[in-house]
């Protein structure tokens, strides 16, 4: 059985360009890593199509979700990068990152644009990597309450 210990946690969705294509896909298993240089990681499973695109692009933009993003949260962490263009199905507004090429998610409150800095694979048999981005341009929109995981399928916002 699962640990529910280190919920909340904070839900993003990281962004990725490869190949023309652009994908979405949400993440609570992501956090600062070093001040100095500034360093981000998100924990990415192996089989999803965000995985090859970051190995293959060496860039992606965490986008930070407000309260209200939970629908696009869900979306975005059920539908397949394989078998679904995500910015059409879900008819998600996207821009232009401004120091990779990469799309983000138009009217999140803040972005990080990263350069992917590192691969850590802590085992062969482990089913997640850790990619370490170098923020390249950090983005503070406006000011909200950020979305919260707070189960497996559900989400909150912060208090």
């Amino acid at each position: 059985m699962r640990s529910k210990s280190y919920l909340p946690m904070q839900t993003v969705i990281v962004t990725a360009r490869s190949k023309g294509f652009d994908n979405a896909t949400t993440f609570s298993w992501q956090g600062p890593l070093s001040m100095e240089p500034f360093l981000y990681g998100i924990q990415v499973r192996k089989s999803r199509k965000i995985y090859e695109m970051v190995l293959e692009s060496k860039e992606f933009c965490v986008n930070f979700l407000s309260g209200e993003m939970g629908e696009l949260a869900m979306f975005c962490g059920t539908k397949s990068g394989f078998k679904t263009d995500k910015f059409l199905e879900g008819k998600i507004g996207k821009e232009e990152c401004e120091s990779i090429d990469c799309p983000r998610i138009k009217g999140c409150p803040a972005y990080l644009e990263c350069r992917l800095a590192k691969t850590l694979e802590i085992t062969p048999e482990s089913d997640h990597v850790i990619f370490v981005g170098e923020v390249t341009k950090e983005i503070n929109a406006r000011e909200s309450k950020r979305l919260l995981q707070n189960e497996w399928y559900g989400f909150t916002t912060e208090k």
